[in-house]
């Protein structure tokens, strides 16, 4: 297979993997993950019921990806010197961030903030065209610009370097007004994380909780973030997110992908 092939390939399969859970994967094995859901607005939780339950559901099983599935994630590029010195990047990064912490809360906390601090939503690849160049970690930490993938997936980078477990969630999202029904019917547009400490999940959208953006004009940096979206419950999260998809990624494990060549293996 020529480069320019392998690289369609890796484009697509991003593409692809917001359809179907089983294309261009690795599923190396199934993490059981019961949730069980607290009460918290009985009245809200009641109108949502069904969005709870199914997401509930979702997280009792998290495909676990890893080697070639990651590669696309962390670069287009088909050299392994170029992956292993963003990983090196990450790996530096990550520690920089959560130096001086002790708990994996902490630094979970402080890689969520670093990420809606220092990286900004790209309206302009967002209105016209995002593709597997937009969202990989090489153009995300080089532009500092991503959409909600490229977020989620630096997040779940900057976790993986600390050997915390993070999952990628796709779903569908819209605004807290609407019905369950429509949240429960509306095409999946969007991808969060979720990280396990101590037996829980910790839920967190790192773009909802930025408010930079980048666009025409250039870049434009937030007064403030939303809070709300770092370590919201299931039952908030579940009013405006509905889960469709659910995986881990090992990136330290895209290296296997390639040959003794530093290229792509057969």
């Amino acid at each position: 297979m020529s480069d320019l092939n392998r690289l369609i390939l890796a484009a697509a399969t991003v593409v692809m993997l917001y359809v179907s859970a089983n294309i261009f994967c690795n599923i190396d094995n199934n993490v059981s993950t019961e949730y069980t859901v607290p009460a918290e607005d009985d009245v809200l939780n009641e109108v949502y019921a069904s969005v709870i339950e199914s997401n509930a559901e979702k997280l009792e099983n998290v495909f676990e990806y890893g080697d070639r599935f990651c590669t696309v994630y962390i670069s287009t590029k088909n050299d392994l010197s170029v992956h292993q010195r963003i990983l090196d990047e990450l790996n530096t990064l990550s520690g920089a961030i959560c130096s001086g912490t002790e708990s994996d809360y902490e630094k979970v906390r402080k890689f969520a903030y670093w990420v809606a601090e220092n990286v900004y939503y790209n309206d302009v690849s967002a209105n016209t065209s995002v593709n597997a160049e937009v969202i990989c970690l090489e153009t995300v930490l080089k532009t500092k610009t991503a959409t909600c993938a490229g977020y989620s997936n630096l997040f779940s980078a900057l976790c993986n370097m600390q050997g915390i477990y993070c999952i990628n969630m796709r779903g569908g999202t819209c605004v807290a007004a609407d019905t369950d029904e429509y949240l429960m019917n509306v095409p999946m547009n969007h991808e969060w994380n979720a990280v396990r400490l101590d037996g829980e999940w910790v839920f967190v959208d790192v773009t909802w909780l930025s408010n930079n953006n980048y666009n025409e004009d250039g870049y434009h940096k937030a007064d403030d973030f939303d809070d709300m979206y770092f370590d919201i419950s299931l039952e908030r999260m579940s009013y405006e997110h509905r889960i469709d998809l659910v995986d881990y990624r090992d990136f330290k494990s895209s290296v296997n992908a390639f040959d003794e060549n530093g290229r792509w293996a057969e």
